[in-house]
């Protein structure tokens, strides 16, 4: 029992450390980026009076962080008309809030483990009490039908035939200590029961205690939760606010490839694609990924404007970084860029040569299903040559076959996380030779379908699939925004 409110007692400071005056945090950097050792190592039993002073800085330092973080929060949102209109401060104040967000995480999780661990005592103790009131319904019972006993004796005249009856003095003397000794069990007993109960509500006393600090926990982590959802929702609306314009940056942005001339060498011998057969069907060009944004438009979530206002010209395959990136048909590769550092940012335009934006990016001609298309695939992390020898040394087209590994997945260039940017161009019948030579002549990332808003009138939805048009990779690949994929 003893262990029990131990536990209890140590979690009943764990829990209503929201309240702790405040104390001197004399090295408050111990604290930080510690939280989740510091919530463990001040959950465990058998504190030292040395610990709960630890611990009673570590719940001063962790109040002062939540009162930090909803000040950051007020001032984001008070400046957030002033970041839109810089948009190279939009990354910082994303990483800001990507920051918060990651610690509210840890402190709820860490709290709602205090909480289960709570219950679970309180649970305990409930055992107990029920027991002990089982206990003491059994005493009661037993106390009750010796008195009963007894008094039917008393009743009936028996207990005078009872001590008369001895055979001798020394029986006489047996008999008279026998009843003596019933009367003063009972009596122990019934000084018992009145402690056992005096304990039981004792018990019930710190049980009550428990619930209310749990509850007020309760509400502290509806608050934590609360504060999350609004610094979730700040950060929506930068990047819907940044999601409106980029479409039209994006048009402004791209510009052919500056160095058309080693566009022109990569594809002046096209005799390997004699052996370049077409492929019959796509594969998923990234593995264990999940589609996190679709093709033609942002969700309404990401673009202030709202639904089907903010163009987004390819679907984003979602993946770690480093997630291998494949070839989804046998192709021959167009333009390889690899220039940038895995991770970019919003506002971030590497790519150029090439496709301004796209970061490191490889762009592929094939022919599948006896159809021609081309696919562009961006924001891959540092390191496409590895895989990729582009242009060839000897001149000759670069080919690669279905499945073979081109990259991984990065954040490099216009992004704000990880994923490949995939677009799609569909060229019906037309030779894959016809469309390497075109691209090679006028070095155009959007095969003259057009950027931005522009690029929302060549999609083959609305021009009832005559090619040349943008094909929409959800329909290539028979995938749905929100869901997760793997080969």
């Amino acid at each position: 029992m003893k262990s029990v409110k131990k536990i209890l007692c140590v979690l009943l400071a764990i829990l209503t450390f929201c309240i702790v005056p405040s104390v001197n945090v004399t090295a408050v950097s111990m604290f930080d980026g510690e939280e989740e050792y510091y919530y463990n190592y001040c959950t465990a039993m058998d504190l030292s009076e040395e610990d709960e002073e630890v611990c009673d800085a570590f719940y001063a330092y962790m109040s002062d962080q939540s009162d930090a973080a909803a000040k950051e929060l007020e001032s984001i949102t008070q400046d957030l008309n002033n970041v839109k209109k810089d948009i190279s401060k939009l990354q910082s104040a994303l990483n800001s809030l990507s920051n918060q967000i990651k610690q509210k995480n840890t402190s709820i999780t860490s709290t709602t483990k205090s909480i289960a661990t709570l219950e679970t005592n309180i649970a305990l103790l409930e055992k107990q009490i029920q027991d002990r009131e089982e206990d003491i319904a059994s005493t009661d019972e037993g106390i009750r039908a010796r008195m009963e006993a007894i008094q039917s004796i008393i009743q009936v005249n028996a207990f005078a035939d009872f001590i008369m009856g001895a055979t001798d003095f020394v029986d006489l003397i047996r008999r008279v200590e026998g009843v003596n000794s019933i009367t003063s069990y009972d009596k122990e007993q019934i000084k018992k029961l009145e402690e056992q109960k005096a304990l039981l509500v004792k018990d019930r006393d710190i049980l009550v205690k428990q619930k209310e600090t749990a509850q007020n926990q309760k509400t502290d982590l509806e608050k934590q939760k609360s504060s999350l959802v609004s610094t979730q929702n700040t950060q929506q609306a930068l990047l819907a606010e940044y999601n409106l314009k980029a479409a039209e940056i994006e048009a402004q942005q791209q510009q052919a490839a500056q160095n058309l001339s080693e566009i022109k060498r990569a594809v002046s011998d096209l005799s390997s694609l004699r052996t370049l057969t077409p492929s019959t069907g796509w594969i998923y060009p990234v593995d264990n990924f999940y589609i996190s944004a679709g093709s033609f438009y942002y969700p309404a979530s990401f673009c202030s404007a709202g639904a089907n206002k903010c163009p987004h010209l390819g679907t984003d395959f979602a993946a770690n970084v480093g997630t291998p990136v494949y070839a989804p048909a046998n192709s021959v590769v167009l333009f390889m860029s690899d220039r940038c550092p895995t991770y970019g940012g919003l506002g971030n335009w590497c790519g150029t040569p090439g496709s301004a934006g796209a970061g490191n990016h490889v762009v592929l001609a094939m022919v599948v299903d006896g159809k021609t298309y081309a696919v562009k695939i961006g924001h891959m992390a540092k390191g496409v040559s590895k895989y990729i020898e582009w242009p060839s040394k000897d001149g000759k087209a670069v080919t690669v076959l279905q499945g073979t590994q081109i990259g991984e997945v990065g954040s490099s260039g216009n992004s704000s996380g990880p994923h490949s940017h995939i677009e799609v161009f569909y060229f019906g019948t037309t030779p894959l030779v016809d469309v390497i030579e075109e691209f090679s002549n006028k070095g155009q990332f959007d095969f003259g379908l057009g950027w931005g808003s522009a690029g929302l009138t060549t999609t083959c939805n609305k021009k009832n699939y005559k090619a040349p048009c943008r094909y929409n990779p959800l329909e290539i690949w028979n995938v749905k925004v929100g869901k997760s994929y793997s080969l």
